[in-house]
């Protein structure tokens, strides 16, 4: 009995964080859809870089200083996380737009994948100046 409350303390610990993760994820995507028209995903692309950035951020607090407790780390990282930044999207979008503009397409993947992966970094190195 021990064993299915922690299963389901477990679960409901990264389900919240994945309600407001994939709720943060749309609002912040509605509100950059809205005031851009374009067919290239910026939002995704914003969604992805400031994901990278905070996760990278946030980990490195919580793993180096021990800020965050592994219960909230479930919640934050696999939850929030999870929910919020959008691979899969990023994936979808980009094999549309291989069809729709490919030259969309490959600035789409490339600076997704540089800036993330930037963003990343600086949250790590700024994590670890705290």
């Amino acid at each position: 009995m021990r064993r299915m409350n922690a299963t389901l303390d477990t679960v409901l610990l990264i389900s919240v964080g994945a309600v407001v993760g994939a709720n943060a994820r749309h609002w912040l995507g509605t509100w950059v859809n809205q005031g851009i028209s374009s067919s290239f995903p910026y939002a995704t692309l914003l969604i992805n870089v400031s994901g990278s950035f905070l996760l990278g951020l946030l980990y490195t607090v919580a793993v180096e200083k021990s800020v965050i407790s592994p219960r909230a780390g479930l919640a934050l990282f696999t939850g929030f996380f999870g929910s919020f930044t959008t691979f899969s999207t990023f994936m979808l979008e980009s094999l549309q737009l291989i069809e729709q503009a490919p030259l969309h397409s490959l600035l789409n993947i490339v600076s997704s994948v540089l800036l993330g992966l930037t963003a990343a970094a600086g949250g790590i190195w700024l994590g670890k100046s705290l």
